[in-house]
């Protein structure tokens, strides 16, 4: 939820997310497969919330959350709804996209969701008083990071890097799985896998890969490097 890549390369959609989470906050289930109403949605759940903050369907959309809006914002002691609730309700939903323009987010802590369906890329950033809407170039690559855990020049950093790797490397969803569990992590304060004094760390990483009629989600628990892998058709669906 704190650092998300997204690429198109040859038709295969390429999603990546790391989730740095303070240790407090217990870990994630591994990905599970749930049926909701007429379709499935693949997502690993946060126990703590019951919401997850990465998700896709069987339908051809994936959403990701990233923690806190435009900058770092004023915690509440607290909040109404937790945000990875927004996020879970959303995939579930007919048309995320729509749901997340219609959601009442008040007195929900500032986020962002990047959104992939229909053959659009979209960004959304709720800044706690108002939501924010981009329609993003889906042939461009695209990498975001938290505002909350980095600042201004951490995220232009990872931006480089995110440019430098890309240059170097042949674009597939091995090496940007790599690149995500990997890439400059001696640099534990702000490199792509962190561990700040054990009270903060990167606790995953997750990939949506969608090519043609077929998905895939892999997951990688960081602190005890299980691994998952989930491989489901794309049904042939009438959009709403």
């Amino acid at each position: 939820m704190c650092t998300v890549s997204f690429c198109i390369n040859q038709g295969e959609v390429i999603f990546t997310s790391n989730r740095d989470e303070r240790t407090i906050r217990p870990a994630s289930t591994m990905p599970m497969v749930e049926n909701v109403g007429s379709k499935n949605i693949i997502y690993p759940k946060d126990p703590q919330s019951g919401g997850t903050w990465i998700g896709c369907d069987d339908w051809g959309n994936c959403i990701i959350l990233l923690n806190g809006g435009f900058e770092m914002h004023q915690l509440k002691e607290k909040y109404r709804m937790s945000r990875g609730i927004i996020v879970k309700e959303s995939i579930g939903s007919n048309d995320p996209l729509k749901y997340i323009k219609e959601v009442e987010l008040s007195d929900i802590e500032p986020f962002q969701v990047i959104l992939y369906g229909n053959g659009r890329l979209d960004r959304m950033v709720w800044d706690g008083s108002e939501k924010h809407f981009f329609d993003l170039d889906i042939e461009k690559t695209h990498i975001f990071s938290s505002v909350t855990l980095y600042d201004e020049k951490m995220r232009s950093d990872r931006e480089m890097w995110w440019e430098d790797f890309l240059k170097s490397h042949e674009i597939n969803g091995e090496n940007i799985f790599k690149f995500h569990s990997t890439y400059k992590s001696e640099d534990r304060n702000s490199g792509l896998v962190i561990n700040r004094e054990n009270k903060v760390k990167t606790y995953s990483v997750s990939q949506i890969i969608l090519n043609n009629n077929q998905g895939k989600f892999k997951h990688l628990d960081m602190q005890t490097n299980e691994s998952k892998t989930i491989k489901f058709t794309i049904a042939d669906v009438e959009r709403i």
